[in-house]
C-alpha cells in the first residue's frame, strides 16, 4: 500500500490534492473561485465536518473488526506512501507537480492525513449517486408484481 500511495502520488499528486478538497466542499478556497458552484454542490450531497471524515476512517475497526483494522492499517500505509512523494518533491522542487506554482502554492501539498480519503471517497460517492437512490423500492416492486402476476408477465407489467 505504500508503494501504491507513492506511485499514485508521483502521477497524479495534484490530481490527488485536487479531489481531497472537493470532497470536502473547498476546491474554490484552493484551486479559485470559479469553483464555488461545485463546493455549494459538494457540501449539498455530502456535508461533512473535518471530525466527521475522521470518524468515518477512525471506526472502521470498530464496524468492521479485523477487516476494519487491515483497511485502517491499508489507509496508513498508502498515505505514508503519499506523503513520502510529497517530502521528496519539496526537497526536490522538480519533482513537484507545476500546477502548484500555477495556483500560487510553489511549496506544494499539506501532508495527506486519513480523513483525505474518505472525502475524496463522498466526492465520487455523490458523483455516481445521483440520479439513483430508489433501487431497493424499485426492487420490491418488481418482486410484488412477480409475486402477483407471475415472473413473465410481473416482469412484463413491471418494464
Amino acid at each position: 500500500m505504500f508503494g501504491l500511495g507513492y506511485a499514485g502520488a508521483e502521477d497524479r499528486l495534484f490530481f490527488m490534492d485536487v479531489l481531497r478538497h472537493a470532497g470536502r466542499g473547498e476546491l474554490s478556497s484552493f484551486a479559485g473561485g470559479a469553483n464555488a458552484g461545485q463546493d455549494a454542490e459538494q457540501w449539498s450531497v455530502a456535508p461533512y465536518t473535518e471530525a466527521d471524515l475522521e470518524k468515518q476512517v477512525n471506526d472502521l475497526p470498530k464496524y468492521l473488526g479485523p477487516q476494519g483494522q487491515q483497511i485502517a492499517a491499508d489507509v496508513d500505509n498508502y498515505i505514508a506512501g503519499i506523503n513520502q512523494y510529497i517530502l521528496e518533491a519539496k526537497l526536490n522542487p522538480t519533482l513537484m507537480p507545476g500546477e502548484y506554482a500555477a495556483i500560487g502554492r510553489p511549496l506544494g501539498p499539506d501532508r495527506f492525513v486519513r480523513a483525505d480519503l474518505i472525502a475524496t471517497a463522498s466526492l465520487v460517492g455523490g458523483i455516481f449517486g445521483k440520479g439513483g437512490g430508489e433501487e431497493l423500492q424499485f426492487s420490491q416492486l418488481a418482486d410484488a408484481l412477480e409475486a402477483r402476476f407471475g415472473r413473465k408477465l410481473g416482469d412484463k407489467v413491471f418494464t
